[in-house]
């Protein structure tokens, strides 16, 4: 894949510990068609939390932008946010951060507009 192809999402997100739960979530990137570039994995008291940058075709960005926070739900995820950019954007200088999601622990997710 060239680099103007590559796309990455970032993703942050919080919950109930529980065995597995690195598995199943390295298992939806994959399956999705993602790659995992870096994360990084801490336990907060009883909580999981992790940060995640994902790369992929913009296919595979979107299909897991538009399916993880409500797959993270259901895995326990109490809240979880994206930002995706591509390469270009981020050198450039430009804002790298195009779109952001929150999923809260009632389900309800909603898009926000990019920060600046």
């Amino acid at each position: 894949m060239t680099l103007s192809s590559q796309h990455y999402l970032v993703i942050t997100a919080l919950g109930a510990d529980r065995p597995g739960i690195v598995n199943t979530i390295t298992r939806h990137v994959s399956s999705c068609g993602c790659n995992i570039e870096d994360s990084r994995l801490a336990m907060l008291g009883e909580e999981f939390t992790f940060i995640m940058l994902l790369s992929g075709s913009w296919n595979a960005i979107t299909l897991i932008e538009s399916t993880l926070p409500n797959w993270l739900f259901l895995q326990g995820v109490e809240r979880c946010r994206t930002g995706s950019f591509n390469r270009d954007e981020a050198h450039d200088g430009a804002s790298a951060s195009t779109n952001a999601s929150i999923c809260l622990g009632s389900g309800r997710c909603g898009r926000l507009p990019a920060f600046n």
